[in-house]
């Protein structure tokens, strides 16, 4: 779907849902409970500055 909408962009360039879902999992935790009207940008995020290391 997203290779129709655009042909010339390298799929390979694009981040796999596998490397984003430390974003997911943080942003549905209770840590981030307080989290409201920010831009969280997902290719930048640490997890490890968020999520403690049994997750």
């Amino acid at each position: 779907m997203r290779q129709a909408a655009y042909p010339a962009e390298d799929p390979d360039a694009q981040p796999t849902p596998k490397s984003l879902m430390p974003v997911y999992l943080y942003l549905l935790s209770k840590q981030a409970k307080s989290i409201h009207g920010q831009a969280i940008d997902a290719k930048e995020f640490d997890p490890d500055k968020y999520l403690p290391l049994s997750q």
